[in-house]
């Protein structure tokens, strides 16, 4: 009994699992899509599952750089594209200040708005 106390303090030596996969999150909507895909791709008799890495792998090496542009212009918002094209001017044409920029382009993009005649009635 004194042997069994003993042994209980003393730590074993476990082996370390390797894991090798990172959990990713996506919307749910694209969970789902991936799922059909997965159940459309695994009816089948033989060979091991398709899985989602194997789908995301492949679909990896499908994309262009047009498409991976696409998707980053995707997510600029109307104040970033307005950022970027004021330091795209400022390098094209010196340092002038944000407020100037946006002067410029109120003169060059918008029409005068003047009081019409029908709009005092």
């Amino acid at each position: 009994m004194e042997d069994s106390i003993k042994n209980e303090g003393i730590a074993t030596p476990k082996k370390k699992v390797v894991n090798n996969t990172t959990p990713i999150r996506v919307r749910k909507a694209t969970s789902r899509t991936i799922r059909t895909v997965l159940n459309k791709l695994n009816r089948k008799q033989l060979g091991r599952r398709v899985t989602v890495d194997d789908v995301v792998a492949k679909a990896l090496t499908m994309l262009t750089d047009e498409s991976l542009e696409e998707v980053k212009q995707s997510t600029f918002s109307s104040k970033d594209h307005l950022e970027l094209q004021y330091q795209e001017y400022c390098q094209k044409n010196g340092q002038v200040t944000k407020e100037k920029f946006l002067d410029m382009l109120l003169k060059a993009g918008l029409p005068t708005l003047k009081k019409s005649p029908e709009s005092d009635s």
